[in-house]
């Protein structure tokens, strides 16, 4: 499984990178970058790859949208949760409780699309 964290304003930037832009940048620092950009849809695409012996490799990917705050709050996990607003939700990851958080990351469309096609092989 692997993730990356994409902003439209930003053309996709972190993307790929976001395990370094988390060690690197603060969340005001990326908030900056985008200035006075009005486009701050942003989403995660998440990829799962699963081998089962005698059938093939298996690539299942799934694109969760969201947005970004005005501005930087909570204090749960990473710079990026900082920054992200999933859809349909009023408050950023950051400001979620432990359950709630734990329940976006394992609510992926990915995880539900993996295990369709584990229950159908």
């Amino acid at each position: 499984m692997d993730r990356g964290f994409y902003i439209e304003g930003l053309n996709g930037f972190p993307g790929p990178f976001i395990k370094y832009i988390n060690k690197w940048l603060t969340p005001e620092q990326v908030l900056s970058l985008l200035g006075e950009n009005n486009n701050r849809k942003a989403y995660w695409v998440t990829s799962i790859g699963i081998y089962i012996p005698d059938n093939e490799v298996k690539v299942i990917t799934a694109k969760d949208p969201g947005s970004i705050p005005n501005k930087i709050v909570g204090e749960l996990g990473y710079m990026a949760d900082k920054l992200f607003k999933p859809k349909d939700s009023e408050i950023a990851l950051s400001q979620m409780t432990i359950e709630n958080y734990d329940k976006f990351w394992g609510s992926s469309s990915c995880w539900k699309k993996m295990i369709d096609y584990l229950i159908n092989i």
